[in-house]
């Protein structure tokens, strides 16, 4: 993956690596979740909120993909 180079960037980008690291390395994401996110001047309210998003994101599509749930044709049909 590129670096990103601005600071706005750079801070999304680590949002969207800790969210990844939450998904596929749990165990060792738990070990050092907050320091990349407190090193982008995340608080432990932000740091909650982005833990949440991706927990509940997960968790949707497993349970979709368990159950054996397909969007209907007219999701495919709005340009997502």
């Amino acid at each position: 993956m590129e670096y990103p180079r601005s600071r706005r960037a750079h801070t999304l980008w680590v949002h969207i690596e800790s969210a990844r690291g939450a998904t596929h390395e749990e165990v060792e994401f738990l070990e050092t979740a907050d320091a990349p996110l407190r090193g982008a001047g995340r608080n432990d309210e932000e740091i909650m909120d982005i833990a949440q998003v991706a927990a509940m994101f997960n968790f949707t599509n497993r349970l979709a993909s368990g159950l054996g749930w397909v969007p209907n044709r007219e999701y495919f049909s709005l340009g997502r």
